[in-house]
């Protein structure tokens, strides 16, 4: 099984992403030899992004995308349902692209489900004390934007690629008392990668 993980680099105000820490520090020795995974991190740009992602499911044939990104809001993992068609967020990208209330593709659906079994993962994450939900949509910045993009390539092409998007919390959140730790968001991601190579092995 072929696993695309990708996580974005800093960006605006969040000094260190915490979604390409978890790229980085994913230990790819740590699963079995049927598990080859491909890491990438994504620029935080709005173009760039959508066109590595494409450029990466043509290429790469994964089996499985995991598109991990940080969410300001968010206090644990959160796996993202829905991608929506729309662009729609007053903060710059990293080239200081701005883009408010425009569809990322025009005359395209204006929204594509996550192909994943994300009521099944949201149950392995919690056997293991590993705090998840499952959130509707990914937003409305370069995170849905890239989201977006890879389930309108995976169906251009035709393939049976599953692909959702993760968001994790900022590195202020994961230091707070109490708070998620890097390293049981690392582990959390292996238990997905885990869980997602036993459902479809079945």
């Amino acid at each position: 099984m072929k696993i695309l993980l990708t996580g974005f680099n800093s960006f605006a105000n969040v000094v260190t992403n915490p979604s390409q820490q978890i790229v980085e520090k994913i230990d790819t020795q740590k699963f079995l030899s049927e598990i080859e995974i491909i890491t990438e991190v994504l620029p935080t740009e709005f173009v760039a992004a959508g066109k590595k992602i494409e450029e990466l499911i043509t290429t790469i044939s994964p089996q499985i995308i995991l598109l991990l990104g940080v969410a300001a809001k968010r206090k644990h993992i959160s796996l993202e349902r829905v991608a929506l068609n729309l662009n729609d967020s007053s903060l710059p990208d990293n080239t200081g692209l701005r883009i408010e209330g425009k569809q990322i593709v025009e005359n395209e659906p204006l929204a594509y489900f996550s192909s994943l079994p994300l009521l099944h993962l949201k149950e392995q994450l919690e056997k293991n004390d590993i705090p998840c939900e499952v959130s509707n949509h990914a937003g409305t910045y370069v995170c849905n934007h890239t989201f977006y993009l890879a389930l309108r390539k995976i169906k251009q092409l035709r393939k049976n690629t599953a692909c959702s998007f993760i968001h994790v919390p900022t590195i202020s959140q994961i230091e707070e008392p109490n708070a998620i730790s890097l390293e049981k968001l690392i582990l959390g991601i292996e238990i997905l990668i885990n869980s997602i190579h036993k459902y479809y092995a079945v």
